[in-house]
């Protein structure tokens, strides 16, 4: 073996690194003579754009349009209120019967048709509890529409 073979390669390997160093200067180079973002528009630029877009209308009659339905949204219930809490347990509860009580209608029935060898029993008791399902929701949700 030569001992000036692992010479070569390293110099190769050096010009290598020369080369790609080289190239990502010059990219570098070329990024900072390009514009990445556009220039931040003006007030009077952005007044000039709602004008437009409103149809000419003046910003103060926009200010206006917009401070009136920020009041007219105060009136609404604020997230996390008591009555917000109350329409999502009614539909978890709603949720839940309409598909626990066919389970439970199917489980009993099952049990039944075992207790007796038939084969009618799971389907029948899913159909009664899922009409009785169905009963107790639309009750519960006439009673909560009277609050």
């Amino acid at each position: 073996m030569n001992s000036d073979e692992p010479g070569r390669d390293s110099e190769a390997t050096d010009h290598g690194l020369d080369a790609e160093a080289e190239a990502l200067r010059q990219r570098a180079e070329q990024l900072r003579h390009t514009e990445a973002l556009p220039d931040v528009p003006t007030e009077a630029e952005i007044e000039a754009r709602i004008r437009a877009a409103t149809g000419g209308r003046d910003l103060t009659d926009f200010r206006r349009s917009v401070e009136r339905a920020q009041r007219s949204g105060r009136d609404a219930p604020e997230s996390g209120s008591k009555s917000d809490y109350r329409g999502q347990a009614l539909g978890l509860h709603a949720a839940y019967v309409l598909l626990g009580f066919p389970m439970a209608g199917a489980g009993l029935g099952w049990l039944l048709d075992r207790s007796l060898g038939s084969t009618w029993g799971v389907g029948v008791g899913t159909l009664a509890m899922a009409v009785l399902a169905l009963v107790y929701v639309i009750t519960i949700l006439n009673r909560e529409n009277r609050r």
